[in-house]
């Protein structure tokens, strides 16, 4: 596979090649282990929707209680949290993407100190449904800029991003 190109991410490496784009923790790209397609983030959305369960059920007994504060506050917590459930449904933690399927792919670079750049790569899944997949790039304090060049550099040489 000479055609791989790889940079580093914030939890390992994206490596580049003609038909995909692969994330994986390994610089080397061993196309012998078998990478699996599933979306793991259905099962945090879950654990989450749980938790915003738990948080409405505990204000509305605050609030039979009389104390209208707390359940006050657990209701502005359960409502935050269900917003933040429903902008990240079309987020998905495949680590393959296949180039074809590609729609956009958009950087956003990051305030130093305080945020990371990221990729994000807009994609029609299997199902046909478009997601989002985040590229988080190394932070200031993992030689984070030289890693962002690098992957912008590559990104633009494969015509990802313009």
């Amino acid at each position: 596979m000479e055609d791989v190109k790889t940079f580093r991410t914030k939890t390992g490496y994206c490596h580049i090649t003609p038909d995909q784009i692969i994330l994986n923790k390994d610089a080397v790209l061993d196309t012998s282990e078998k990478m699996t397609e599933s979306d793991g983030v259905v099962k945090i959305v879950l654990v989450y929707i749980l938790f915003a369960a738990y948080l409405i059920y505990s204000a509305y007994g605050d609030f039979g209680r009389g104390e209208n504060v707390m359940a006050g506050i657990l209701a502005l917590v359960a409502v935050g949290l269900i917003y933040a459930i429903a902008i990240s449904l079309d987020n998905s933690g495949t680590p393959v993407i296949d180039r074809s399927s590609i729609k956009k792919v958009e950087f956003t670079t990051g305030k130093k100190g305080l945020t990371r750049s990221v990729f994000v790569v807009r994609f029609k899944n299997k199902k046909g449904k478009i997601k989002k997949r985040l590229i988080m790039l190394p932070g200031s304090l993992n030689n984070g800029a030289e890693e962002t060049e690098k992957a912008l550099q590559i990104m633009r040489a494969e015509k990802l991003i313009l």
